[in-house]
């Protein structure tokens, strides 16, 4: 199994800066939705556990792909749980990690159902992200994580690979 840094998970995040929104899009440069970019950034840097063509990758584009424009939560906490390492404390959460946010504040988005890599820093006021967004400029950016982004955290991530190099003491 392989490691990765979260330098790596970083630089091939911001290798999709620019690229279209667009819902369940997977493809770097041409279009990804939140989920795309964080499954299109793991598999081509070996950061997740299957790759979409492997037996496992077509198992789960079979058991979670068809969602709807606004995912249904749980199923997004159980796809995120079964492919990515769950963090136990927000003051864990650095470069390269992911996190599970509500998109915005209003009453009926109270549940995650957004997700972004964090770029610098950690998960604070002042940090940075990438992710891909639906409102404008609808595709995927980075900026600064301000209160409003802060309030919205719900759980964090990590890679399985970046799990593997923090514990091996290699990133």
């Amino acid at each position: 199994m392989s490691i990765v840094t979260r330098q790596q998970v970083v630089d091939e995040a911001r290798s999709w800066s620019g690229t279209k929104w667009q819902h369940q899009g997977r493809l770097k440069g041409v279009a990804c939705d939140c989920i795309g970019l964080v499954v299109g950034v793991g598999c081509a840097i070996g950061a997740l556990d299957f790759v979409l063509g492997d037996v496992k990758g077509q198992a789960l584009v079979k058991k979670y792909g068809a969602y709807g424009k606004t995912p249904n939560p749980a199923v997004m906490r159980e796809f995120m749980r079964e492919t990515l390492v769950p963090l136990p404390s927000m003051r864990d959460v650095g470069p390269g990690d992911i996190m599970h946010l509500r998109y915005d504040e209003a009453a009926h988005m109270v549940n995650p159902q957004h997700i972004a890599i964090v770029t610098r820093g950690g998960w604070h006021v002042g940090g940075y992200m990438i992710h891909a967004t639906r409102v404008a400029p609808r595709s995927v950016v980075e900026h600064v994580i301000n209160d409003q982004w802060f309030r919205r955290s719900h759980r964090a991530y990590r890679f399985p690979a970046v799990q593997r190099a923090v514990n091996e003491g290699a990133d």
